[in-house]
């Protein structure tokens, strides 16, 4: 189709010039822009067919060394090639890598595999044995073992500290032996860890008797055991002489009779001061009132004592 230019020359559409507003467009290297999105196209993937799925046939020979499966299998033997013509190509291809592994690693002997995992000089040094370890082949030892590795975290602190006191005991009694033998004294009987027990009891009832007041006394029986013992807490440091005085904030005159019996009745000294900054007031706890003749580690609880006041042959001793 013509159309007619205001100077009436007839222009074919075809050859419109080439800034014109409308087709046909041309790419720079002269291919129509419609051949170009054709061209640029990425061909879609196909499914295969049945035939171009098929496993590969095997050679008509077999697989031989001739054959063109790969220069591994010259290093086959007869039987290997037999039975590789036998399988699959999923395990014929599991074959190979396995084969492959087998020829990239080099022939080691019992020496090179006992290198390999016990490198010196781990392989050929033998550490010394540990006490504990030689300790441990003990079957006793060996059930003992298990049953404190069955029990929680908290019984098993328990079971330490008491083991550790117990140490400490044996090494007071060595060394109470070796002093007197190295001053050629007589060596005098050392009581034994029941009878000790027995006379630091026989100091707190003397205490309750005689050093604690009845209001003291009064306080001690109506109070609840776990206030005690956190009451308590305070002065075990003065106790074992890890400190030379203890501070005890107590909230009112009732809570400063508790600290001052239960101090009295561990023969510590105790006594109300008062703050300069507030005027808060505190008890001081401080020093061994009364000595205890080398058993400080060992103490009554308070809680303990008071409930057993009926029966003081109940006693614990810590």
């Amino acid at each position: 189709m013509a159309e007619a230019s205001p100077s009436g020359v007839v222009t074919p559409r075809t050859q419109r010039p080439m800034n014109s507003n409308t087709g046909p467009y041309l790419m720079p290297d002269g291919r129509p822009f419609g051949a170009f999105v054709v061209e640029s196209r990425t061909p879609e993937k196909r499914a295969r067919t049945k035939h171009q799925r098929a496993r590969k046939k095997i050679p008509q020979h077999g697989w031989t060394v001739a054959s063109s499966a790969g220069a591994w299998l010259s290093c086959l033997d007869e039987t290997e090639v037999n039975s590789l013509n036998k399988l699959g190509q999923r395990k014929q291809r599991r074959y190979v890598n396995d084969f492959l592994l087998r020829e990239m690693t080099a022939e080691l002997t019992a020496d090179g595999i006992d290198a390999l995992f016990k490198p010196v000089p781990f392989g050929n040094v033998h550490a010394p044995k540990s006490a504990f370890y030689q300790v441990s082949q003990d079957d006793d030892v060996h059930v003992l073992w298990q049953m404190f590795l069955s029990v929680n975290a908290d019984t098993q602190e328990r079971i330490l500290k008491k083991w550790e006191k117990h140490v400490r005991e044996l090494r007071e009694e060595m060394h109470h032996h070796g002093t007197a033998q190295d001053n050629g004294q007589e060596q005098q009987p050392y009581p034994s860890l029941e009878e000790r027990k027995k006379a630091v009891a026989q100091d707190y009832a003397r205490r309750w008797r005689k050093n604690v007041s009845l209001s003291g006394k009064s306080a001690l029986k109506k109070t609840h055991r776990q206030t005690l013992y956190d009451i308590e807490s305070y002065m075990l440091p003065c106790l074992s002489g890890e400190v030379s005085f203890a501070d005890v904030h107590a909230e009112d005159g009732f809570g400063r009779l508790l600290t001052h019996s239960i101090a009295t009745l561990h023969g510590l000294e105790s006594r109300t001061l008062e703050r300069t900054d507030d005027g808060q007031r505190f008890v001081r706890v401080s020093g061994l009132h009364e000595s205890h003749d080398g058993d400080c580690h060992l103490y009554c609880s308070i809680g303990d004592f008071v409930s057993a006041m009926p029966n003081q042959c109940r006693v614990q001793i810590l």
